[in-house]
């Protein structure tokens, strides 16, 4: 197997990367530099290095950030496998942050078409929208070959432009997206696209627009076929609370219901059950989770009843929570749902007790 091919390895590198991130953007970005010198395998190192370098985009260093790219390109010259791709495709954005859009674009067209050249310019698209450059990042959302990259890079530029108080720009922009679904040849993936433009819509807080959205889209996965629509049905009930369209989110988590009762296996039927269990204690609907949790093994309802228990506890409602808590049969995440229980109680007391 060739260098850095394996899976797990691969798997490992994609992980560093995000939690790298998290830790440099929380402030840890000396530490995270430091991390680098002591990994071994370059696209890791590469990876710690590259957090490291979006952090100090993101706080305006843009020459402190250039040097930290220079110092991953020369660890990665003359690699191509997967590990060190998925470091290359993602320097782009890190590139446009810093100011470098022409470094950006030439790395990204260097690099192999599609896959990582289509993932390089979506993450172009997304830096040069949070760095407040709207007409360069659709220029470059239109070099991304795949339609749901391409969406994904336009509602990244729909989301910049309403934070950046562009709301007419931004509804241009994710009507762009809803342009293209009509590309995604099938009705399961157009419904997915619907959703990532719905979404996209409810963080720029177009509420309106993504409540017309998500209707386009349970409309066209009602044509996907049976047994194939869970992941999407869930994405969308959560949309749906995110929005509180709660009675709208019930109706979706029926149709995930009864999607569970079409599914070809027990595993997959379990599978949506546990989904709309999770949905369901998301939005408070306790009593429905617990009915939902019932009908699923003791692995599959744990995650259920440690979100009811956060709720009842959230409610006030102690034993109750107890209660939930008590139906968790693993020790691990009941200690885990516990801990987060006994926080909620800790600050209800204390706000009590405040004069």
């Amino acid at each position: 197997m060739p260098e850095n091919q394996d899976p797990q390895i691969n798997k490992s590198v994609e992980m560093t990367m995000r939690i790298l991130e998290r830790l440099a953007a929380d402030g840890g970005e000396k530490g995270v530099t430091e991390l680098a010198r002591e990994l071994s395998d370059p696209a890791a190192r590469a990876a710690a290095l590259r957090a490291a370098a979006l952090a100090r985009a993101r706080a305006g260093q843009s020459e402190r950030a250039l040097d930290l790219v220079d110092r991953i390109r020369d660890d990665l010259q003359g690699r191509l496998d997967r590990g060190a791709l998925r470091v290359l495709r993602e320097l782009p954005h890190t590139l446009a942050l810093a100011g470098a859009e022409t470094e950006a674009r030439l790395l990204a067209q260097s690099l192999a078409p599609h896959d990582p050249r289509g993932i390089a310019f979506a993450r172009l698209a997304q830096g040069l929208a949070e760095a407040g450059n709207p007409s360069a990042a659709r220029e470059a959302a239109g070099r991304v070959p795949e339609m749901d990259l391409r969406i994904d890079a336009l509602c990244s530029l729909g989301i910049e432009q309403a934070r950046d108080g562009d709301a007419a720009g931004a509804r241009a922009t994710f009507a762009d997206a809803r342009s293209l679904v009509g590309e995604q040849a099938q009705k399961g993936r157009r419904a997915n696209a619907l959703h990532t433009i719905a979404d996209s819509e409810t963080q720029a807080d177009l509420r309106d627009d993504a409540r017309t959205t998500l209707a386009q889209a349970l409309a066209d996965l009602s044509h996907a076929p049976a047994g194939t629509r869970a992941p999407d049905y869930i994405e969308l009930a959560l949309t749906q609370i995110a929005l509180d369209e709660l009675q709208g989110a019930r109706g979706t988590i029926e149709l995930l219901l009864a999607e569970a009762q079409a599914a070809p296996n027990d595993e997959e039927r379990d599978y949506a059950r546990r989904l709309a269990g999770l949905a369901q204690a998301a939005m408070g609907d306790s009593d429905a989770a617990e009915r939902t949790a019932a009908r699923l093994d003791p692995d599959g309802r744990e995650a259920i009843y440690a979100r009811i228990a956060v709720q009842r506890a959230s409610a006030g409602d102690f034993p109750a929570a107890d209660r939930a808590l008590d139906a968790i049969e693993d020790p691990v995440p009941r200690a885990r749902a516990r801990a987060a229980t006994g926080r909620i109680a800790a600050e209800a007391s204390s706000a009590s007790q405040a004069p």
